[in-house]
């Protein structure tokens, strides 16, 4: 599994377009990426 921190994560997103894609690249499951960007969003209060 990817060590990077949930911030990493949504640059992932980003650069790769989609959760799906993204998810590939860092060898975790997307749920488990979709999980981390909400506690992301909820900790930024977005």
């Amino acid at each position: 599994m990817s060590k990077l921190k949930p911030p990493g994560y949504f640059i992932a997103v980003y650069e790769h377009g989609s959760i799906s894609a993204a998810s590939e690249v860092l060898f975790i499951a997307q749920p488990l990426l979709s999980k981390a960007l909400h506690q992301l969003e909820r900790a930024l209060k977005l």
